[in-house]
């Protein structure tokens, strides 16, 4: 018996940063750059811009779209 485990597939990790973010009323877009880590190694980077809708019940995402390379 073991005290754990290690998991079958490698972690995925992706951090965004250079976060901008526009606001009108009840329409947001965000755009943030981020990196693809697999098991710690980047695989590849882009960014990725969201558009959102303010609702009587919160925020709905309506649209998201990325880049790679």
């Amino acid at each position: 018996m073991t005290a754990g485990t290690a998991p079958a597939n490698p972690t995925l990790d992706e951090p965004i940063r250079n976060i901008r973010m526009q606001l009108d009323r009840d329409l947001a877009t965000v755009w943030a750059e981020y990196q693809l880590r697999i098991g710690g190694k980047v695989s590849h980077s882009g960014y990725d811009a969201f558009q959102l809708n303010r609702t009587t019940t919160g925020w709905k995402i309506l649209n998201i779209a990325d880049t790679f390379r």
